[in-house]
């Protein structure tokens, strides 16, 4: 069966996409060599309208999380507070048990977006959990996968895996890659996607493994702001910008598709 290799290269203006798979927009599409500035494919009024109905969003996320954990805040308390009188019958108790965990599940998800949000430049010497960046991803895409009926295994998970890298870029390429596959394995029988976890002396990786057709339509769309059954603006991205981030993290990220599916994996330095 035929395999297709994607290695992701940049520069600072240009992109460099090797062995003839991906399109500016982060679809695999089986041409030689692509060379690209992902802004001049993109000039139009739309596309602007899009990139600053994000960029507005996440000026706005901090703020919002802010006002939102205070509410929090206020609801674990209180079903902490009602958990000490034991006068109250048991599932009473056992439900305010409920409410206190799902409280701090939820202020750790809009903690995870917040930083998410939060554009900045790498910080030399960071080190990040990639086992723990795993988890966040899956917390964040959970919904969705529960709705889609995507079936979702994680091995290596149960420890950390430490690499020298920052923790919004790590998280922003596997968050890319856990979509690619979400999207990849889209009406398909028994969608699954597994997630491996690896270290050793010389890397740390994160492989995302999806039973798809290995591929997307050859001439997808530009990006869209049509409803979405998530209401995301598609910018169409999200692979070539995890394949930059990788390469400005000291690592790479690799991408085979066949028939069968496709394996994207992200390498970075060990801690």
């Amino acid at each position: 069966m035929m395999m297709r290799r994607i290695v992701l290269e940049s520069s600072t203006t240009r992109m460099r996409i090797s062995r003839s798979v991906v399109n500016p927009f982060g679809h695999l599409i089986g041409r030689t060599v692509l060379r690209l500035n992902p802004m001049a494919e993109h000039p139009t009024e739309e596309w602007v309208e899009a990139a600053n109905c994000l960029a507005t969003v996440a000026h706005q996320l901090s703020s919002v999380v802010h006002e939102a954990n205070n509410m929090l805040q206020v609801i674990a308390g209180s079903a902490e507070m009602i958990q000490l009188n034991g006068s109250l019958p048991e599932p009473v108790l056992k439900r305010t048990v409920v409410i206190a965990e799902q409280a701090h599940r939820v202020s750790t998800l809009l903690g995870s977006v917040r930083e998410l949000s939060r554009f900045a430049p790498s910080r030399d010497g960071e080190i990040t959990d990639l086992s723990a960046i795993v988890s966040s991803a899956l917390d964040l895409r959970r919904h969705a996968l529960n709705r889609a009926h995507v079936s979702v295994t994680v091995v290596g998970g149960e420890v950390p895996v430490m690499a020298r890298a920052s923790w919004r870029p790590a998280m922003q390429v596997v968050l890319n890659l856990l979509l690619n596959a979400e999207q990849a394995v889209r009406g398909r029988q028994a969608p699954a996607i597994a997630i491996r976890l690896t270290a050793d002396t010389s890397w740390a990786r994160v492989a995302v493994l999806d039973n798809g057709g290995g591929g997307v339509p050859a001439e997808p769309p530009l990006f869209t702001l049509a409803p979405l059954p998530d209401a995301a603006p598609r910018l169409g991205l999200g692979l070539s910008a995890s394949g930059w981030l990788a390469e400005r993290e000291g690592g790479r990220l690799e991408v085979d598709a066949t028939g069968d599916g496709t394996t994207a994996v992200l390498t970075l330095r060990p801690a």
